[in-house]
């Protein structure tokens, strides 16, 4: 099975160019899971025919920057590009039902394009006393189908953000499926209400403690189950 994967965009420091990118993390990750990781470039012009072509199983929108203060306007930058691509994989999948999953900047980029917000700077809200940069904490999985993948209420993810999704930012059409605190103050996980995509903060392409859970929510996810 096949899983395209958004790319970031950077300037080289030695040459004039701009550029694709993407961690070694997630290709090691998805073959270590049995699938074909495909890099999907910023610069294409017919992204569905490019997603029809490779037979695509799932789609997902990769980590690594912030999101846009608005996805309706944009300035030219390098991220323009990645938006552009991105916003156009997500009305992929909501027009052919494709499984999307959103990873950190990706979780936040589908809850904008449903209409949701983005708080930027977790460290400056009073309620959220731990830091989630480059550090690990607990998650508690509010959503029967995700606590029943692994049989626990709560488990030990990642974490490298200071952006984030507080409950009342979250658009409408999405569930909360995992949280930061009992109080469900951070949203950590969500899931959409009809259609097969999903969102999670931390990076399951770095993961150690959560990686049993990451494998099945992805193959359930490619079952749609």
């Amino acid at each position: 099975m096949r899983i395209g994967l958004s790319t970031r965009t950077f300037s080289a420091d030695t040459y004039v160019e701009y550029r694709d990118g993407l961690a070694q993390y997630w290709a090691i990750f998805l073959e270590k899971l049995g699938y074909i990781p495909i890099f999907i470039p910023n610069t294409l012009l017919k992204i569905d025919e490019f997603i029809s072509d490779l037979s695509l199983d799932m789609i997902i929108l990769t980590g690594g920057g912030s999101c846009p203060n608005q996805l309706n306007i944009e300035t030219k930058s390098l991220q323009s590009e990645r938006n552009f691509t991105e916003k156009a994989l997500l009305k992929y999948s909501v027009t052919n039902k494709m499984p999307l999953l959103g990873v950190c900047r990706g979780f936040q980029f589908i809850n904008m394009y449903f209409g949701g917000t983005v708080t930027r700077g977790l460290k400056s809200i009073e309620k959220i006393s731990s830091n989630h940069i480059a550090t690990e904490h607990k998650v508690f999985l509010v959503e029967k189908d995700w606590s029943c993948l692994t049989r626990a209420s709560h488990m030990q993810v990642n974490s490298f953000h200071d952006d984030g999704i507080l409950a009342s930012q979250l658009a409408s059409c999405l569930n909360i499926t995992a949280v930061s605190d009992k109080e469900r103050f951070l949203v950590e996980g969500f899931k959409h209400k009809s259609l097969p995509i999903s969102g999670i903060q931390w990076h399951p392409e770095r993961s150690v403690t959560s990686l049993e859970f990451d494998r099945l929510l992805i193959e359930k996810m490619i079952r749609r189950v």
